[in-house]
This record gives structure tokens, sequence and C-alpha cells, in this order.
């Protein structure tokens, strides 16, 4: 349910973006965005990581990628992981902790033309930001970096 509800302000951020832009509802429009991640804990040990981006032009979220190594549920009962592994959030990443932000990164602007209908043009970052280098390499897109 957290999903679809995130989905719809996601949504309803993107066509505000598109209608600053003046682009119609069924055009992708370019954007600039702001891009981060943090984690659940310092260092390259967290189990949990989040990467957002966010609008340039309205300041509002346009998607978040949550990722983890860790299914508390699966962990706890064994039997649950292949039976109900529908009915909650499970782990859905694999690598390092270092590497979830560029992996959320590619995720985002990979959906962002399918499910936004946006194309992110311009990439605002940190100055770690390994998110840049990763959609640059794997997305064959021109963007700036700001």
């Amino acid at each position: 349910m957290c999903g679809n509800v995130l989905t719809r302000k996601y949504d309803r951020a993107a066509e505000e973006v598109r209608r600053l832009k003046v682009v119609s509802s069924n055009k992708i429009s370019s954007c600039g965005v702001s891009v981060d991640g943090t984690w659940q804990r310092r260092g390259y040990s967290s189990l949990n990581g989040c990467t957002t981006i966010i609008s340039i032009d309205t300041g509002k979220v346009l998607d978040a990628e949550i990722m983890s190594h860790y299914c508390r549920t699966c962990k706890t009962n064994d039997n649950v992981r292949y039976k109900n592994k529908e009915n909650h959030e499970c782990s859905n990443y694999v690598g390092s902790s270092g590497n979830m932000e560029p992996v959320g990164v590619y995720r985002m602007f990979e959906r962002s033309k399918r499910l936004l209908k946006l194309q992110y043009s311009q990439y605002y970052g940190d100055g770690d930001s390994k998110g840049f280098e990763e959609v640059k390499t794997f997305m064959a897109i021109i963007l700036l970096k700001s």
C-alpha cells in the first residue's frame, strides 16, 4: 500500500514538471534533477540504503529507490522466503554497500521515461556521487553534471 501512495505522489510531481515545461501529458519532457543517496549506517557496512531524485524545477521528489541486503521476515521465518515472498518487502540488492547509490540511480533513470515520462537531462549531485558515472556509462545519454 505504501508503494501505491508513493507512486501516485511521484506521478503528480512528474505531471507538475511536464506542466511547467509546457509538454503534453503523453510526451516525454527533459528536466534537471538533484540526486543523492544515504545509508542506514556510515561507511561501507550498511544493510540498507536509499537514493532519491528531486526535480530542480519544483523541488519535489520524483522518485526514490530503497535498497536492502537483508530481509528480517525471511531471516526470522526461513520457510516464509519461498512461500509468502509477495506478502512482504524482501531484500532487493546484492553487492557492496558503497555501490548502492549508483545502482539506485541507475534503476531510477532506467524507469523515468517509462513510468514518469521524464528524461533527466541535467544531473546535480554532491562531490562523492558515483551515480553520475553509472548513469553516464549505461544510459548513453548526454547529461550535464553540476
